[in-house]
C-alpha cells in the first residue's frame, strides 16, 4: 500500500511547532552542559589551587581524556554514581552530535521519512536529565570542593527564562495539535 501524505512535502503546523521546541530545547542543553563542564573543571582546579593532589592534577589540561577523569573523580567521591557519570558523558556525546549533526535529530519530522537512516535519535529527556545532574554535581560539590563562581549563568539568564517559558508554551500547543490530529485519524479510521 502507497503512503498517503495530506500535506505533501510541507511541514504542517505540529511538525513546526515539534521543530521550534526541538531546537529551543537544543540551545539550552548546548549551553547546560557546556556550563556544567566549565563548572566542574574550573572547580576543580581552585581547588587544586588551594589544596593540590595527584588525581586532580590531570584535569588542569582540557583534553576528552581529562574530562573522563573528572567524572571518575566525581564517582570516587561519592558525588555521582558510575551510572551517573556514564549517563553524564552520553549527554555531553549527545551535545556533541546537536552541534555538529542537527540534521540527525531533525530527520524524523515531516513526510520525507529519512529517520531510520540515522542511528541517532532525538532524546526528549536529555534536557531534564543534565539539569538534574548539574544540580546534584553542585551540590554535591560544594561539600568538597573549593566553588567556581562564573557570569556564564547570569549572562544567559534572560535568554534560559524566555526558552523556558516559550518551551512551556509550545509543549501545550503540540499537546493540543497532538489530540487534534489523533481524533482526525480516528475520524479517517472510522469512515474507511
Amino acid at each position: 500500500m502507497t503512503e498517503y501524505y495530506p500535506h505533501k512535502k510541507r511541514l504542517t503546523s505540529l511538525e513546526k511547532n515539534i521543530l521550534k521546541y526541538r531546537a529551543l530545547e537544543m540551545i539550552l542543553i548546548l549551553f547546560y552542559i557546556e556550563d556544567l563542564k566549565l563548572f566542574v573543571v574550573n572547580s576543580m582546579r581552585a581547588t587544586d589551587a588551594w589544596l593540590p593532589t595527584v588525581e586532580r592534577a590531570a584535569t588542569c589540561e582540557e583534553t576528552k581524556n581529562s574530562y573522563k577523569t573528572i567524572w571518575k573523580l566525581l564517582v570516587s567521591d561519592g558525588i555521582l554514581t558510575s551510572n551517573e557519570s556514564a549517563d553524564i558523558q552520553r549527554l555531553i556525546d549527545y551535545r556533541n552530535t546537536i552541534a555538529h549533526r542537527t540534521q540527525h535529530l531533525t530527520s524524523d519530522i515531516g513526510a520525507t521519512h529519512l529517520g531510520h537512516l540515522n542511528e541517532i535519535s532525538y532524546d526528549y529527556e536529555a534536557l531534564e536529565k543534565i539539569l538534574a545532574y548539574r544540580e546534584k554535581t553542585e551540590r554535591g560539590m560544594s561539600s568538597k570542593y573549593v566553588i567556581s563562581i562564573s557570569f556564564r549563568s547570569v549572562i544567559f539568564d534572560s535568554a534560559e527564562r524566555a526558552y523556558s517559558q516559550e518551551l512551556r508554551r509550545l509543549k501545550a500547543k503540540i499537546q493540543r495539535q497532538v489530540a487534534a490530529r489523533q481524533r482526525e485519524i480516528d475520524e479517517v479510521k472510522a469512515n474507511i
